[in-house]
């Protein structure tokens, strides 16, 4: 008994070949930006929030070593305000100042971060 014979004709119909190629087209992206969404690195969180209800926002990818930076505010945020549609976090920190000391530069704090939905 043979199960398949690659030189018969397919019992599959055309659209039921598109949606399973449809299908892995999907989910290959789908991993390609899970993939590229994951960084190396550290980051610079915000914690928002109190007692129990805590969110981690990233604010600044930091490609270096975490020893490279200088971090420095005098003041606590002065004002965060977040929209839904596009999900975004807008930030007012006037304060602060990230210091690369291996490249000797200033990099400037966002003023706007990207959320995801459930974050916003």
């Amino acid at each position: 008994m043979q199960w398949f014979n690659f030189w018969e004709p397919s019992h599959i119909s055309h659209g039921m070949l598109f949606a399973m190629l449809l299908t892995v087209l999907v989910l290959v992206i789908l991993h390609q930006r899970y993939l590229s969404g994951r960084h190396d690195g550290y980051f610079l969180a915000l914690e928002l929030g109190a007692g129990q209800r805590v969110a981690r926002i990233r604010c600044l990818h930091l490609r270096s070593a975490a020893g490279a930076y200088e971090i420095h505010f005098d003041k606590n945020v002065e004002m965060v305000f977040a929209s839904i549609l596009p999900p975004k976090l807008f930030i007012k920190w006037q304060t602060i100042s990230i210091y690369h000391s291996l490249l000797n530069e200033q990099i400037p704090f966002p003023k706007v971060v990207s959320l995801n939905v459930i974050q916003a």
